[in-house]
């Protein structure tokens, strides 16, 4: 995944659109109400950051229809 917010300056590789980062998500499919059911998603930067930063998290998504 590449990205080039401004927030990404202070990271290593972000002034150039190079930071690298882990996404892993997973979710469930309805096959009968044709829809997404549940997604755990965990999103982590993977090289240094200043102390000041989120280096990672986690959440979960739910469908309410």
């Amino acid at each position: 995944m590449r990205s080039k917010l401004n927030c990404d300056s202070q990271l290593q590789g972000g002034s150039t659109g190079t930071a690298a980062y882990d996404l892993d998500e997973r979710c469930w499919w309805d096959v009968d109400g044709q829809r997404t059911v549940k997604c755990d998603i965990s999103y982590a930067y993977k090289g240094t950051a200043p102390t000041t930063y989120l280096k990672s998290f986690s959440y979960v998504t739910k469908s309410v229809q």
